[in-house]
């Protein structure tokens, strides 16, 4: 446990927080399968059901909890930077500024989705939301969003300045800031949920912003961990499966040749289903003088054709 830091922590945290969102989501789907559908019921004598307080309820922890899952991916990042380039001074300070600002987005939003109703019990008990107990959820569900792909956007571009002032072959600087960018994901994410969940004219953000909303948090959570994957991409890439397979099909006559004779020298013909005339040029080319066998660079090229046509110059 020493070996983790805080960025860690927080990640894990947000883990498990989704984790817990996707199981009270299946729950409130088990009680209630149609409460997806209940949450766009607008009509004022609708009376809700057992099963439709118990969705909403649940509707709304998750709504809540999906900020914190949210900030925590993105402090894990902003901590994950700290780390790598604390060094740097000028990028520390845009560290604690975006950090901040991370903080306060959720602070705003998590209270903001609290009171969205007063009394909060308005916000099960009256389908239409109403606009003297309630503010319109479905604009404050866009700007939020807004400012959270925002945010994405200026975690995501921190550290490329950084990454390319580093001592580092071009080659290097690229694999990394390319590892870095793989985040752009969330922000895709990000701007489907937004899109997909805004409903034009209603109260509440449409059936479909509960499903963007867990995909854009799990994905946040797979994408703040790339940067682990990069020493198991890296053994994965140097195996023997790999590196022969990659030789096999890379056009390479030549070294499909050599992965052919490697494959054949392990091939045996048993001794009982050879005629005898195969037993007799198998002695007879046993008894002969055997050719050496050539020998091949790592280009897949006979190194003896090169000694020979050397011979032939010189």
């Amino acid at each position: 446990m020493d070996c983790l830091k805080w960025d860690d922590w927080l990640l894990l945290l947000a883990a498990i927080a989704g984790t817990t969102v996707i199981a009270l989501t299946v729950a409130a789907g088990v009680v209630n399968p149609n409460g997806n559908y209940t949450t766009q019921i607008f009509d004022p004598n609708y009376i809700e059901t057992p099963q439709d307080i118990f969705y909403l309820k649940i509707n709304l922890v998750t709504a809540v909890v999906y900020y914190t899952i949210n900030a925590a991916v993105k402090l894990s990042i902003l901590y994950m930077y700290y780390r790598i380039f604390h060094a740097k001074s000028a990028l520390r300070y845009q560290l604690f500024i975006t950090a901040s600002l991370v903080i306060g987005w959720w602070i705003g939003t998590t209270v903001a989705q609290i009171v969205n109703c007063i009394p909060i019990s308005r916000y099960w008990t009256s389908n239409i939301l109403d606009p003297r107990h309630c503010f319109n959820l479905n604009t404050f569900f866009v700007i939020a969003g807004s400012i959270e792909v925002f945010l994405d956007v200026l975690i995501l571009t921190l550290p490329i300045r950084a990454v390319l002032a580093l001592h580092l072959s071009w080659r290097r600087k690229g694999i990394i800031s390319g590892i870095f960018l793989l985040g752009s994901f969330v922000i895709a994410t990000g701007l489907v949920r937004v899109i997909m969940g805004y409903a034009p004219g209603s109260q509440r953000p449409s059936s479909s912003a509960e499903l963007w909303t867990v995909i854009h948090s799990g994905v946040g959570v797979i994408c703040a961990s790339l940067p682990t994957f990069n020493p198991i991409l890296q053994r994965t890439l140097k195996s023997s499966v790999v590196t022969n397979t990659i030789h096999f099909f890379s056009g390479s006559s030549a070294s499909k040749e050599v992965v052919l004779r490697r494959e054949r020298s392990h091939v045996t013909i048993p001794l009982n289903t050879m005629t005898d005339a195969a037993h007799s040029t198998r002695e007879s080319i046993e008894q002969s003088p055997q050719a050496p066998e050539p020998t091949y660079d790592r280009w897949g090229l006979k190194a003896g054709r090169v000694g020979l046509q050397e011979q032939n110059v010189y």
